[in-house]
């Protein structure tokens, strides 16, 4: 797993994904998962990927690999599950997230869908789903792979990129280009701030956009 200094981490938890998204669209690099919603009110994750792919087909239990792929992802990594958009059956639930929390997972995000959300909001363990169902996954979902590059609506995630989510939606910043993107968004907070200021202090939104030559 790709290892960030906690004082990264923190930077980029003090920075939310709008301004990183921006920070990506100058960059060029596609990196917003679209529709992927917290089940949790005022949640922030931050951390290295940790992959698991997965298909819907009619299969045994034993091709449902969650508990292996949570008993091999690590402190502070955010798992990140490719169910291929399936919202007929849930990939993640309350006792996994209970799990999860003990083990000290930052985060799960599910291109797929997930159930028990009234424990996973009990417990306040940070999930990102496609939609909710009561229906298991067992016999319904078979993993394929685990931490191995996978592909989420033309978002290409390898393990220990950073994942970055909030109120607003997911972020994926390959690992490569994470200090890069940190930079871009840490400019792009302080022009904003700058703008606030100028609004805070009587201008007008144009005046302020005129000003600091920018468009808000």
């Amino acid at each position: 797993m790709q290892i960030y200094s906690l004082e990264l981490l923190e930077k980029y938890r003090r920075i939310p994904t709008t301004t990183i998204s921006d920070a990506l669209d100058l960059l060029d690099i596609k990196g917003v998962v679209v529709g992927l919603k917290p089940i949790i009110d005022d949640v922030k994750i931050v951390g290295p990927a940790f992959t698991v792919k997965e298909t819907p087909r009619k299969t045994s239990i034993s091709e449902f690999r969650v508990t292996e792929a949570l008993d091999l992802a690590g402190p502070g990594a955010v798992m990140v599950f490719d169910v291929e958009g399936y919202v007929e059956a849930s990939t993640w639930g309350g006792l996994a997230s209970l799990s999860a929390k003990a083990k000290g997972v930052e985060g799960v995000v599910v291109n797929g869908a997930v159930r028990d959300i009234d424990e996973i909001k009990r417990i306040k363990f940070p999930v990102f789903a496609r939609a909710v169902t009561p229906v298991t996954g067992k016999g319904r979902i078979a993993t394929l792979s685990i931490n191995t590059e996978i592909e989420i609506d033309g978002v290409k995630i390898n393990p220990g990129d950073l994942v970055v989510g909030d109120g607003n939606g997911i972020v994926v910043i390959p690992c490569e280009k994470v200090l890069e993107v940190l930079r871009i968004a840490m400019e792009i907070e302080e022009k904003e701030e700058k703008i606030r200021m100028l609004i805070i202090s009587g201008k007008t939104a144009v005046e302020a956009e005129r000003e600091l030559k920018t468009k808000i």
